[in-house]
This record gives C-alpha cells, sequence and structure tokens, in this order.
C-alpha cells in the first residue's frame, strides 16, 4: 500500500512526463505564439486529443468581465480534433495573468460542441488541428 500512495503521488506530481511543447509560429500579426505539448496527443481513430497553449506578446491582450484589467501571460487549453471531419472543440481552459494569478474555466462549461474549423483561415485554431491531424507518434 505504501509504494502504491507513492506511485500516485509521483503521476501525480508531473515527474513522470515532462511537456513536450513545439512551436507551431505566430498568428494574429505575430501577436501571439501558438504550442502543442506533443507528449500529451492522443489517438482513437479519427479522434486526436492533447494540450496547447497560446503566448501573447507581453501586454496586447486582457481578460473578460471581472479581468479585463489583467494582462493574460499564457492559456492552455486541452481540445480535441476530429480530423475526418475537419472539426474540434475545447475541453478546457485555464487562464494565466502576468501578475501570478491565473482562472480556470469550470469543467461544468466542457467539453464544447463540434464545430468545424475552417481550413482556409490563418488562425490558431487552424494551424492546431492542421499539426496535430498530421502528426505522427515517433
Amino acid at each position: 500500500m505504501k509504494y502504491r500512495l507513492l506511485l500516485v503521488c509521483f503521476l501525480m506530481s508531473g515527474a513522470a512526463g515532462a511537456a513536450d511543447w513545439v512551436s507551431l509560429g505566430k498568428t494574429d500579426d505575430g501577436r501571439l505564439e501558438n504550442f502543442a505539448d506533443v507528449s500529451t496527443i492522443r489517438i482513437d481513430a479519427a479522434i486526436r486529443r492533447g494540450s496547447s497553449k497560446v503566448v501573447p506578446a507581453p501586454h496586447t491582450l486582457t481578460g473578460g468581465a471581472e479581468y479585463s484589467t489583467k494582462w493574460i501571460s499564457q492559456i492552455n487549453y486541452n481540445f480535441a480534433f476530429n480530423c475526418t471531419e475537419k472539426s474540434g472543440r475545447v475541453e478546457g481552459f485555464k487562464f494565466y495573468f502576468d501578475d501570478g494569478t491565473s482562472y480556470l474555466d469550470p469543467p461544468i462549461h466542457y467539453p464544447k460542441p463540434w464545430q468545424a474549423v475552417p481550413l482556409d483561415s490563418d488562425s490558431n485554431w487552424t494551424l492546431l488541428m492542421k499539426f496535430i491531424c498530421a502528426w505522427t507518434p515517433k
């Protein structure tokens, strides 16, 4: 039992698997840099899930509502793409602000409905889907 508890603590600490962030380039006239954590990509037939983050240039993007006076330093999100249908959805969001605070969007809001991803766009969502759907495990 003691060893099982240690294993659970080790796995929950994140030490078992380090993130492997890959830059996908910049969008929004260079104001947003987009990353995918390839260590989180999971494939189930046409559905691919994983984690991504968007890092805005300093002092270019504020939060919403009660966070509108705070500068966003990073947005992390969990996503899912149906590569066959060219659709995607967000399955979780967390915002980090430059003052050290953060906001986790409540899980009750997720997953979002599947939506078509515009292939002729240079948005961060399109960039991410194209990368994730073309990605092959090592």
